[in-house]
């Protein structure tokens, strides 16, 4: 792990004022338990309690089925557990609490510590036509929703109005023909978890709902390049957040100062000084990673701050500062860790932020062609592809779910990739289950392996 990586890391721990706050949540999953899976398996163990755990075993015991069940119950996608053959199912949490799942021929009952028990069938009849349709398709209804629920969950501040507008429409539907109780309907954010599939390089493209096609998939597009326009409207995204702030500080910045010069300051020159250079350097970094501020905290450098007029004019000027700054900061911290992490891995390879393309990447030494991440190698997209999943689109406290993450890796990427996503998961208190089938990743950590 490269030391500037870590030093990023250790950033996180600033205040972050922008944070979206979190929703309560049921706790850490801790232990999973499921019987007869495929009529053959029962299999039960704790995840490890530094939030990394290894699945491995031979081809066909079950692993990335495992991660299916535990993907399927946050998401809510019942209909997929329905596809797949066991009995039980137990998801025990740091809460105390445990959510059970029993699995008869056509029905799954659920059953969560202090809820409610439910159960959801497919061969009960419908009266209505659009509910027998769900009834003979009810894979592709889930399908579509479970797609626009990710695509809200990724940030919500950039979800698209078509997206956001055609989901209340599908949890309207689902609503009518299953009915949830409170606690069900809001797992995806109470047990958060982010799947990252064994098919990562590639992603749907959602097409627009219309009368007659509202869960219809239409192209592909390499997970790579998206990840790059995905960076770029976050940037956007902050940057309008940062200027909306900064609209409203300096609308009654007069009156504040003139408040302030009535009242002088008790803190130093020496204080101010410090804080005028963290200013300086948080400026620099955001500027390093394509998050240029329009403050300049450098012009009040020769500044007498001796006089108490000047100190309490700084003193506004640096709460103002900080707060706008504090909008940016979180994505900044993301930013900075994404770029490390791809220059450590990539060697040869220089990677930027753009403001305008989300990143670039361009060989050492070459400063005019650039590479489009389409065009790395698939070792190297498989690396930006799960630092981009972890560090952008899983929201604190989130399972990330990895299947085979040793794909096209180099041995000596997955000799570190234990370590780089404990580095990675410190930013949003993440915890990860893997499932893999290489020596080289589990490299001497039996205690995470199961």
């Amino acid at each position: 792990m490269g030391k500037n990586m870590a030093e990023a890391a250790k950033s996180s721990k600033r205040p972050q004022a922008s944070v979206r706050p979190t929703r309560r949540t049921i706790g850490r999953l801790i232990r999973y338990e499921i019987t007869e899976l495929f009529g053959i398996f029962n299999y039960s163990f704790d995840l490890d309690a530094e939030g990394l755990t290894l699945l491995t075993g031979v081809n066909g015991t079950g692993k990335s089925t495992i991660l299916r069940t535990i993907d399927a119950i946050s998401t809510g996608n019942w209909f997929a557990l329905l596809e797949i053959p066991f009995k039980s199912l137990t998801l025990g949490f740091d809460s105390d609490r445990e959510l059970v799942v029993s699995r008869m021929k056509s029905q799954v009952t659920v059953a969560l510590t202090g809820e409610d028990t439910w159960s959801l069938s497919t061969s009960s009849p419908s009266s209505s036509p659009s509910e027998r349709g769900f009834a003979r398709e009810p894979e592709v209804f889930l399908s579509r929703y479970n797609q626009l629920l990710s695509l809200e969950r990724e940030a919500s501040a950039i979800s698209e109005a078509a997206v956001r507008d055609e989901l209340a429409h599908l949890r309207a539907r689902l609503r009518d023909v299953i009915p949830l109780p409170k606690w069900a309907e809001r797992l995806s954010y109470t047990f958060p978890v982010l799947f990252i599939t064994d098919q990562r390089l590639i992603v749907d493209s959602p097409r627009k709902r219309s009368e007659r096609e509202s869960s219809e998939r239409v192209s592909t597009r390499v997970a790579a390049d998206e990840a790059a326009r995905q960076i770029a409207q976050e940037i956007s995204v902050a940057k309008s957040a940062y200027a909306n702030r900064s609209q409203v500080l300096d609308r009654d910045l007069p009156q504040r100062v003139v408040k302030a010069l009535g009242q002088p300051p008790r803190v130093s020159e020496h204080t101010l000084r410090q804080r005028l250079d963290e200013l300086t350097r948080q400026s620099k970094d955001l500027e390093a990673v394509g998050l240029s501020p329009t403050e300049s905290v450098g012009e009040f450098e020769d500044l007498d701050l001796a006089t108490g007029n000047v100190r309490a004019f700084i003193k506004v000027y640096i709460e103002d500062t900080r707060t706008k700054l504090s909008v940016l900061e979180p994505l900044r911290i993301k930013l900075q860790l994404f770029t490390e992490f791809l220059r450590l891995h990539y060697g040869r390879k220089y990677v930027q932020i753009d403001p305008d393309r989300g990143f670039t990447i361009r060989a050492s030494g070459d400063k005019v062609s650039e590479l489009q991440p389409s065009r790395l190698s698939s070792g190297e997209q498989q690396i930006l592809v799960l630092a981009h999943e972890i560090l952008f689109k899983a929201t604190p406290g989130t399972l990330v779910l990895i299947d085979e993450p040793e794909l096209s890796l180099h041995v000596l990427w997955q000799a570190s990739f234990v370590e780089d996503l404990a580095q990675m998961g410190q930013v949003n208190n993440l915890s990860f289950l893997l499932a893999t089938h290489s020596p080289t990743l589990i490299g001497g950590r039996e205690d995470l392996k199961r």
